[in-house]
């Protein structure tokens, strides 16, 4: 078993602080604030969706419930210059949720989320018509975050992204446009230096999708360093029963699960991982999964439950 596989499996079960640092404005909160004068902070951001800020106190409670890991998703959009550059009060607020959980002996995954969504405010899926722009933009942020990062030892994880998909070209294009993305968070990363050189990185698989990342078409980047890339996805399978809603246009809902098709499906969508990234030396952290339980206006993600691996 490599380092990497030794990592991943020490980080046990995780717990995501969702709809908190990766809101983002619905109605345009932040945009109507600043334009009348009015203050707009970091505490402001993180209840948008509901939720209180984070603090040092609730990163005591998740450590204390029994969990190794804290994923802290994170939303730069409204944040940031048209260049890149990240408003300090932002960084600093962040930073110091991953100090808080560092501090309570969790170990911590940080990353770039909805800034690769769906909406107005999102920008990484229009990569296919600015290309040079948004991996400028792209660079910009993780070389600031990488700064922010160098003295935090291997415990600190830095995602590349959340759930990258990009449906106005072909497969093909679609999975060279991710291998561009990821492979300057892996140089970017690399280059920021001090433990950011052989920090375990944790590389987003398309769309996060099982089947869309067990193909030849999706290549992970190359490092500089063996053994610390760790590949993301996501289990929301079947999606009819695990996150649509009762209204969702997309499909007909279901509220039961357990056929023979359904029992036969997971543990096959596992043997695929495994055969095609754990029995290579790379493994896979499922950085979310969950069931909705009732209609839920916002994100999945925060009834999502788990870095873990699979072996």
């Amino acid at each position: 078993m490599n380092d990497a596989c030794r990592f991943v499996r020490s980080m046990g079960l995780g717990w995501n602080l969702g709809n908190t640092f990766d809101a983002f404005s619905l109605h345009n909160e932040a945009t109507q604030a600043r334009e009348t004068g009015a203050s707009w902070r970091p505490e402001d951001q993180q209840r948008l969706w509901g939720n209180q800020p984070f603090t040092a106190r609730q990163a005591r409670r998740v450590a204390d419930a029994g969990f190794g890991t804290i994923r802290i998703p994170v939303t730069w959009a409204e944040w940031m210059s048209p260049d890149g550059d990240v408003d300090p009060v932002w960084m600093q607020s962040v930073m110091d949720a991953v100090e808080a959980s560092l501090a309570v002996g969790l170990k911590v995954i940080l990353n770039v989320h909805h800034d690769g969504g769906e909406g107005d405010v999102p920008w990484i899926r229009t990569i296919s018509q600015h290309e040079e722009m948004v991996l400028h933009r792209y660079q910009r942020l993780w070389e600031q975050i990488g700064a922010r990062c160098v003295d935090y030892d291997e415990r600190l994880v830095l995602e590349g992204a959340n759930e990258l998909d990009f449906h106005d070209v072909a497969m093909d294009d679609a999975y060279g446009l991710l291998g561009r993305i990821n492979q300057t968070f892996v140089d970017t990363v690399r280059a920021a230096g001090g433990q950011n050189g052989t920090r375990f990185l944790l590389i987003p698989g398309y769309n996060t999708d099982t089947t869309k990342t067990c193909v030849p078409g999706y290549v992970l980047p190359q490092d500089s360093v063996d053994h610390r890339l760790l590949l993301s996805v996501h289990y929301y399978s079947p999606a009819e029963f695990s996150v649509a809603e009762h209204d969702s246009p997309w499909c007909k809902p279901s509220l039961t699960w357990g056929s023979a098709v359904e029992g036969a499906a997971m543990p096959a969508d596992f043997e695929r991982l495994r055969t095609t990234y754990v029995e290579r030396g790379v493994p896979v952290a499922i950085g979310e999964y969950g069931v909705l339980t009732q209609p839920c206006l916002f994100s999945t993600s925060a009834a999502a439950h788990a870095p873990d691996i699979v072996d």
